[in-house]
Formats: structure tokens, C-alpha cells, sequence
């Protein structure tokens, strides 16, 4: 558990509506749950009781299009995201999400499609593209 979610436990009484709002908007553009705690200063329970589910989703395809010309290696961009595996960059875990290494699950072999909006916008920053550049535009 990392110290920001560790502070965020204390129970500091009932939601307020602006907070509500605060969650609601924050976890339709995508942010996940943990994040969002600690964004609101709430736990992770109480964000999950608010809205449930998964983060919002986006294809992965513009981001992967975008990677393959930055020039970046997975690793590098494991490295800048700090996704590590026994000590080391987990540059198969960028590999998977972008849609270039097959998932195994139950199903069989998958390729994904799909991402969460919060680690796409991570991966866009870590290659050094706009996160707006890689994500479909927003319907009015």
C-alpha cells in the first residue's frame, strides 16, 4: 500500500455532495479508483460505494500506432510509468496493454483492444505525445 492511500483510510464523515460530483466526473474520464481516493482524500471504499465498476475505456490502437513511431522501447516507457516486475522494468505488461503481446486468460489468447483512459494518458505522456492526441474525441 502506498503512504497516499495509507492517509487517505482516516473516515472524515459523510460525502458531501460537491465530493460526489468530484468522484462521479473524475471517474467518468477515466481515473480508476485508487487514484480517484486519493484525488478526493477518501478510501478506496467509499469511492468504490460511489461509483463501481471499471474506469472508462478507450482503443488502444492510436496509442499503439503513436508508439510504434516515438521511437521509445517497452521497457523505457515501463520504466517511465514504474511498472516493475522483481526489480526490474516490466516491459511485457506494456507490451500486452498496447495490443503487441497476447493476454493468456481462460478464454485462450487475446489481443487487447481496449485500455483504461488513465494508463493510456500515462503511456501518451511516457512516449511523449498529447494524451487528447491518442483518445477518441469527446461526443457533444
Amino acid at each position: 500500500m502506498t503512504a497516499s492511500y495509507v492517509a487517505t483510510r482516516r473516515s472524515r464523515g459523510p460525502l458531501t455532495q460537491p465530493e460526489i460530483d468530484c468522484i462521479r466526473t473524475l471517474r467518468a474520464d477515466g481515473w480508476s479508483i485508487a487514484a480517484t481516493a486519493v484525488a478526493v482524500g477518501r478510501c478506496y471504499e467509499t469511492v468504490r460505494h460511489v461509483v463501481p465498476g471499471r474506469a472508462g475505456k478507450a482503443p488502444v490502437a492510436p496509442l499503439r500506432e503513436a508508439f510504434e513511431r516515438s521511437g521509445r522501447s517497452h521497457i523505457d516507457v515501463a520504466r517511465d510509468i514504474e511498472w516493475w516486475t522483481q526489480g526490474h522494468p516490466d516491459g511485457a505488461r506494456v507490451r500486452r496493454f498496447l495490443g503487441l503481446r497476447a493476454d493468456i486468460d481462460k478464454g485462450g489468447r487475446r489481443f487487447r483492444t481496449v485500455g483504461d483512459i488513465e494508463t493510456i494518458s500515462r503511456i501518451a505522456q511516457a512516449i511523449g505525445v498529447a494524451p487528447w492526441s491518442v483518445l477518441p474525441e469527446e461526443e457533444t
